[in-house]
């Protein structure tokens, strides 16, 4: 389940800090079956007032918590914390126990994960929106939205948007563009 704290008029951080405040009041709710929203107020009612602008300001953080913890990939180890919107993803490439991730701005993002992991992440974190990502072979995971070109007599395959400058060629076997072409071509969820 995720978990959210918002500190009205302050900041956000993860729930499980809620404990640490426990002098302030504070109130729980859960907005869907996998998010926990934790609110702590700096007012005597736990509502923070009657004021209308304090419920509209209330109402506004919880959909803001909603969006950003069901849109977002968070990938974590003992050093680093990366916190990643899928559709800046545009792939994701394996290197023996570490992954790659290159975004839409040409950065990239080594994390030690394989892609194996990686591919089990998303699925956990992203829930539906995990179907935007596709795995091609042993080594790559591409974000379909950016599919731009398969080419199957050179085995390459072209990822591009109109919201990036150039391109992004990848190699692929011949057999994996084959079958992609054709859940693309039918229009068939992989």
């Amino acid at each position: 389940m995720a978990h959210k704290v918002i500190i009205l008029y302050r900041l956000y951080m993860p729930y499980y800090f809620l404990g640490t405040f426990t002098e302030y009041p504070y109130i729980t709710y859960s907005l869907k079956e996998n998010l926990r929203v934790g609110i702590i107020c700096n007012s005597s009612q736990l509502l923070c007032g009657t004021d209308l602008y304090d419920k509209v300001l209330f109402v506004n953080l919880l959909h803001t918590a909603s969006r950003e913890m069901e849109h977002t990939l968070i990938l974590s180890n003992v050093n680093e914390l990366v916190r990643i919107k899928p559709e800046r993803i545009v792939f994701i490439s394996s290197d023996g126990n570490y992954s790659t991730l290159t975004l839409h701005d040409r950065s990239e993002q080594v994390v030690t994960f394989n892609l194996s992991r990686m591919q089990k992440l998303m699925e956990e974190q992203l829930h539906n929106e995990a179907s935007l990502f596709i795995r091609i072979g042993k080594s790559l995971i591409i974000n379909r939205n950016y599919i731009y070109k398969i080419n199957l007599t050179k085995q390459i395959l072209v990822l591009a948007d109109m919201n990036i400058d150039g391109t992004f060629t990848l190699s692929a076997s011949k057999e994996a563009l084959k079958q992609l072409k054709t859940y693309m071509e039918a229009g068939i969820d992989i």
